[in-house]
């Protein structure tokens, strides 16, 4: 499940596109116009930004660019009736993730989310990004969103175990087989599977 901000000036295609995505699972949000979705994206954090170009008043590419510019992470798949290759290199240029065409199946959208998600771990810098989680693996500092998370040396740790491991399920065993204990503990103790259940 992502959470999905759409930006998108036609109602009845937002609309529509809104539906489908809740149907797939997601929590969307709906912006239709330029001013709203500027304000959605410095206030909440999105995994994937559905962002049409054709908006009243600033554009999708320099909305696309001014989030880039300002540190924004999420996954940005550009939906738009211009084709041409020219316009499709300006929107990836910008910040884009992915650029797909209008009109579109609903499927191949969902397809298209589902692939951002799947490599939505980034890296830049000493900085792993997962959706709105921020790790600087230098200074061990953690944010989620703008709010910087207080650790302990462990749980950092743990942590970004888990976020260079996207999407997988680990089992007590697992952890054990991954010696895991030197993340839950230092390695300096010995754990059962009850020091892993939550």
């Amino acid at each position: 499940m992502a959470k999905i901000l759409i930006v998108e000036d036609e109602e009845r295609l937002a609309e529509s596109v809104r539906d489908w995505l809740l149907i797939e699972g997601h929590q969307v949000d709906v912006s239709l116009d330029s001013r709203l979705a500027l304000d959605a994206l410095s206030k909440r954090s999105y995994d994937v930004v559905l962002l049409d170009v054709l908006l009243p008043g600033v554009n999708g590419i320099e909305i696309c660019r001014q989030y880039r510019n300002s540190g924004g992470t999420a996954r940005i798949l550009i939906a738009s009736a211009r084709n041409s290759s020219a316009d499709k290199e300006r929107g990836l240029d910008a910040g884009a993730d992915d650029y797909i065409t209008k009109p579109f199946d609903l499927k191949e959208l969902s397809a298209r989310v589902r692939a951002l998600m799947r490599r939505s771990v980034s890296m830049i810098g000493n900085t792993l990004v997962l959706g709105d989680l921020t790790l600087d693996v230098t200074t061990h500092q953690a944010w989620r969103g703008r709010v910087e998370l207080k650790l302990l040396p462990q749980e950092f740790s743990l942590l970004e175990h888990l976020i260079r491991h996207p999407n997988k399920i680990f089992s007590p065993d697992v952890f054990r087989k991954l010696k895991i204990s030197r993340f839950l503990c230092g390695g300096n103790r010995k754990f059962s599977s009850f020091s892993i259940a939550v």
